[in-house]
């Protein structure tokens, strides 16, 4: 499947791993009409950068509150680089819930090995 847009994303995938370099590139992926968010639909989104907790805590919130919890954002950043990502071999490191980490982990498996590491960043 190839997606046309954000929204044509998540209308298809229900979760997403973002792997961008940090939250100024994700941030416009998230507002307008053709965003993950417009699609409506329960998003679980798994941002692999290595970002800001502050700033990670304070986009889990909003989104939280926009979506009236539909999207759950769960920290993931990942270490390996392209030659794990391409033999499978990643550390990946989860914060969020025991649900979302086994979550997380079903989906990322194959790039490694998920590390449940506590709480999410908007739940400390």
């Amino acid at each position: 499947m190839k997606a046309h847009s954000p929204k044509d994303l998540a209308e298809h995938a229900g979760s997403i791993l973002v792997m961008l370099p940090d939250l100024p590139q994700l941030e416009p992926m998230l507002t307008g009409d053709e965003s993950l968010l417009a699609a409506n639909v329960e998003l679980f989104l798994m941002v692999g950068s290595t970002s800001s907790a502050v700033r990670l805590r304070e986009l889990a919130k909003k989104l939280k509150e926009e979506t009236d919890g539909r999207v759950q954002l769960i920290d993931s950043p990942v270490y390996g680089g392209v030659e794990g990502a391409e033999a499978g071999t990643l550390s990946i490191m989860v914060g969020g819930t025991n649900g979302q980490c086994a979550r997380a982990r079903t989906i990322l498996s194959p790039c490694g090995t998920v590390h449940h590491l506590g709480p999410s960043v908007q739940e400390r």
